[in-house]
C-alpha cells in the first residue's frame, strides 16, 4: 500500500494551455461572396492544381475574402428556382413534347423537383436537366 501511495504522490499533473496557429493553405476567395453566388475563376486564388474544380459551383453560405474554400462550402448550381417559369419536357423515343410550367421547388441538375403544368394545372415531379428545364416522366 505504501508503494502505491508513493507512486501516486510522485505523479504530478500539468495542464498547459496553448493557442496554435496553422496557416491555411489551399484555394482562397479573392472577394467576399454571399450564399448562392456562383464561383468564377476571378474569385479563386492559390488553387492547386487549378481553379476549375471550384468554377461554376454555388456557395452554400456567405464567405468573406480570404476564406479557404472547402467542398462542404460548395454545391452544384441551382438551375431551377422555385416560382420561376420552366420548360417541361416529355421524351419517349424520338417524340418530344414540351409545355410551359412553374417550379414549385428549386434544384440543381439531376435533382427531383415538383412543377405545375400551366395548361392542365397538374402537379408533376420531374428531373432538372438544364437551366429552367425539367424532364417529366
Amino acid at each position: 500500500m505504501k508503494a502505491v501511495n508513493n507512486f501516486l504522490n510522485a505523479i504530478r499533473l500539468a495542464v498547459i494551455a496553448a493557442a496554435i496557429s496553422i496557416p491555411a493553405s489551399g484555394a482562397t476567395l479573392t472577394r467576399s461572396l454571399p450564399a448562392g453566388a456562383v464561383i468564377t475563376s476571378d474569385d479563386v486564388a492559390d488553387a492547386e492544381p487549378d481553379a476549375s474544380v471550384f468554377v461554376g459551383k454555388e456557395l452554400r453560405r456567405y464567405l468573406p475574402a480570404g476564406s479557404v474554400l472547402r467542398s462542404s462550402d460548395l454545391r452544384p448550381p441551382t438551375l431551377v428556382t422555385r416560382n420561376r417559369p420552366v420548360r417541361l419536357e416529355y421524351v419517349k423515343g424520338p417524340l418530344l413534347i414540351t409545355a410551359e410550367g412553374r417550379a414549385l421547388s428549386s434544384g440543381a441538375e439531376g435533382d427531383a423537383v415538383q412543377v405545375i403544368n400551366l395548361t392542365s394545372r397538374s402537379v408533376l415531379t420531374g428531373i432538372v436537366i438544364g437551366a429552367d428545364r425539367v424532364e417529366v416522366r
